[in-house]
């Protein structure tokens, strides 16, 4: 039979090499081979040595290492990771998302990885699967997702679209109308500042802006029947936005309507 671990907590009253160890006890593995098995484990997330110290002494990033440690000590058919990098402050998050990546590699073990970062799914996954409300959305290569999203949730959920469901606005920005059971999406990206009388320019009023580093997002409210449509685009930080501009889509990317909201879940 198959066993599967899951990355947790960690035992506090036991050192590094003992919570590395404790699946291996469990399994009945004598304490010498179940001290050097963890040793090794210990070494393949770059903690050699460590196995005296008392949790408590590590810093986070420690401790996810050796919760990571401790399940491949074992050996598994499958890894689980469950949110395993939620606690972790951004810094700290992006290097252990490389260091997993690197060791998921190394190690060809199949991993279930379940996370509500769409970075996270992006970068460590050779299938993604999307849920929302219990029930699969889509699934395939994230690189396919991204490019193709099948449904708006999934569009609005990996790459942050807009979802233009007004038909006149979505012919508009596309150029062209709707087919049946589909609707625009518009991906942050995609939406660019342009001259009112180019192709598909419509006209936009800034709400506000975020500055992101290397870029800058600006949301805008685009009038359609129903009213204003907000959206987002990305720009290089130092380019000044005017009160009201005219925006067009470079990539159109029609959607099916799906019947679930659009908008994705709390993190």
């Amino acid at each position: 039979t198959a066993m599967v671990f899951q990355s947790y907590a960690l035992f506090p009253t036991m050192t590094v090499g003992e919570n590395v160890a404790y699946g291996l006890r469990v399994q009945g593995v004598p304490r010498a081979q179940a001290a050097e098995r963890a040793e090794r484990a210990l070494a393949r997330v770059d903690l050699s040595g460590a196995g005296p110290r008392p949790v408590a002494q590590l810093s986070g990033g420690q401790q996810q290492r050796v919760a990571l440690a401790r399940a491949i000590a074992a050996e598994p058919a499958v890894l689980l990771f469950d949110e395993p990098l939620s606690n972790l402050d951004v810094a700290l998050r992006e290097q252990t998302r490389v260091e997993i990546q690197a060791l998921q590699r190394d190690l060809g073990t199949t991993s279930l990885y379940v996370t509500h970062d769409q970075q996270e799914a992006l970068a460590l996954s050779d299938h993604v699967v999307l849920m929302r409300a219990g029930r699969v959305v889509s699934e395939g290569a994230p690189e396919a997702l991204y490019a193709a999203p099948p449904t708006a949730y999934t569009a609005a959920f990996l790459g942050g679209a807009t979802v233009v469901r007004d038909a006149d606005l979505a012919e508009r920005l596309a150029g062209s109308a709707p087919p049946p059971g589909h609707v625009l999406a518009v991906r942050p990206e995609a939406l660019v500042p342009v001259g009112a009388s180019e192709t598909g320019a419509v006209a936009a009023r800034t709400v506000s802006r975020q500055f992101l580093g290397v870029t800058a997002e600006w949301a805008v409210d685009v009038d359609a029947a129903a009213g204003p449509v907000r959206m987002r685009l990305w720009t290089d930080p130092r380019m000044p936005m005017p009160d009201t501009l005219y925006v067009r889509t470079e990539h159109v990317l029609w959607v099916t309507d799906d019947a679930l909201s659009t908008t994705p879940p709390p993190p």
